[in-house]
């Protein structure tokens, strides 16, 4: 990523001093902050990260500091990820894949459910469903954990005697979490399913972190990734660089192979040691990284097809 990594380093290394209406004068906490929001106004993400940078010394305990670095980091992702987002790709996928049955972890408020069409059967798992978004399919929803549904219920059975075809997972932002999901959903697969994982790529490093530090989150779901391009060479593996935080597709899943739920503890253990800084200045490699584009995707996925 060494283009991206030289953005990064512009915007939150730079030695320069920050332009400022008042270079030479000791400025208040307040003026400050609408320096940053001048700065941010006008798309000057340089400018707006070296003044947070003096707004948080002159006062750490400033009311606007996360939000300030909230739009900072959404501006670098904007800038860093262009081409169509997440959601794009999410629909792209059912238009053009038509699955039968369509399984989302992390449905949240039905953004992304609200993509799955008639005739597909969609299920959808979370602890904390409020759905605001109409759906266009047939939909069952299940407002508990997913570690849990995977107890309680069969998913073959749940999809009436179908596997899944296509899979969304958006859940808690951990990679064993993540990596817990992909095993159980690849019990219910077949040669031709897809698996989706949401928030895969660290541009920002803070927001990559497993606690939550930031508004702008992703945890540490990378690992996921990156433990089973290693364990797994035997699956198609990719990272489509999408706005705001990466979408990896994952491909020939196989339901008959054991490696991972046989040796789960010893992958969560190896995850837990995993430095993010020993990885970002090759994330691309470890993520498999490809273009963002529609075409380029459809070529990707040819063998995957029955």
């Amino acid at each position: 990523m060494s283009i991206l990594s030289s953005f990064l380093k512009e915007v939150f290394n730079s030695k320069e001093a920050p332009q400022s209406p008042q270079p030479n004068a000791a400025r208040s906490d307040n003026v400050i902050a609408s320096e940053v929001s001048s700065c941010l106004s006008v798309g000057n993400i340089k400018g707006a990260a070296q003044l947070l940078q003096e707004l948080i010394a002159a006062n750490p305990e400033h009311p606007g500091i996360l939000d300030f670095e909230a739009k900072i980091h959404a501006a670098i992702l904007k800038q860093s990820l262009p081409g169509p987002d997440y959601l794009d790709w999410l629909q792209w996928f059912q238009t053009n894949m038509k699955p039968a049955t369509y399984l989302e972890i992390g449905v949240e408020n039905g953004q992304s459910l609200q993509y799955a069409k008639l005739p597909t059967l969609a299920v959808g798992i979370d602890p904390g469903i409020q759905i605001v978004h109409q759906q266009e399919t047939w939909v069952k929803l299940f407002k508990l954990p997913s570690d849990d549904f995977f107890v309680q219920y069969d998913l073959k059975e749940v999809f009436g005697g179908l596997h899944v075809d296509l899979a969304f997972i958006d859940g808690l932002h951990t990679f064993d979490q993540a990596l817990k999901d992909f095993i159980n959903i690849e019990r219910y697969s077949s040669s031709t399913t897809i698996a989706l994982f949401h928030d895969i790529l660290p541009i920002i490093p803070v927001t990559a972190n497993r606690e939550r530090n930031s508004i702008i989150w992703l945890g540490d779901t990378w690992k996921t990734i990156a433990l089973l391009i290693k364990h797994r060479p035997d699956l198609k593996i990719f990272t489509i660089p999408t706005h705001p935080s990466g979408l990896t597709v994952v491909a020939k899943l196989n339901a008959s192979n054991n490696e991972l739920p046989t040796n789960v503890g010893k992958l969560i253990q190896e995850g837990m040691a995993m430095e993010l800084s020993a990885y970002m200045p090759e994330m691309e490699k470890h993520l498999n990284v490809v273009s963002n584009d529609f075409n380029a995707i459809t070529r990707l996925l040819q063998d995957t097809k029955a």
